[in-house]
């Protein structure tokens, strides 16, 4: 068991960079292992440098939860970046999103027709610069489009 430091006042972030790196490398292997690609959501550690490093082993891009997080990851670096809680995108959201685009490939999850048509409305002209991933409800029903609705 590892004992925190006299100097270290609590709660604080201790990382071992070691296991860090051991766990990053881990995954990314198992992931290749299976002829996968690797998108790990940065929702739980939200540090730039953790993702970089995830990027060097391998990741094929990053998951965000948020715009905010988008535009973060986007200012640091990250070069493909999938916002997957389903966006609503008005005017200013589309702002945001044409500036990131900019940046990034930008891929945005949907739940929703309405979503989808707002967001093309919103977007206008860099309508095709943000690429679009469309929820389906997989029987739990807590969101997503129903299949039979998709098309």
């Amino acid at each position: 068991m590892m004992t925190i430091p006299a100097e270290i006042d609590t709660p604080e972030i201790i990382i071992d960079r070691d296991v860090l790196q051991r766990n990053i490398d881990r995954m990314a292997t198992a992931v290749r292992a299976k002829g996968l690609h690797l998108r790990p959501h940065v929702k739980t550690h939200k540090v730039p440098e953790i993702a970089e490093m995830q990027l060097a082993a391998g990741a094929v891009g990053l998951t965000v939860a948020t715009l905010g997080e988008a535009e973060v990851f986007a200012e640091h670096g990250a070069k493909d970046i999938f916002i997957a809680y389903p966006l609503w995108v008005g005017p200013r959201q589309a702002d945001r999103l044409r500036q990131l685009a900019v940046k990034a490939r930008i891929a945005v999850g949907l739940d929703s027709r309405e979503a989808a048509e707002t967001m093309a409305a919103s977007l206008g002209r860099a309508v095709g610069q943000v690429e679009v991933v469309l929820e389906i409800d997989c029987g739990h029903h807590r969101s997503g489009i129903a299949p039979d609705a998709v098309v």
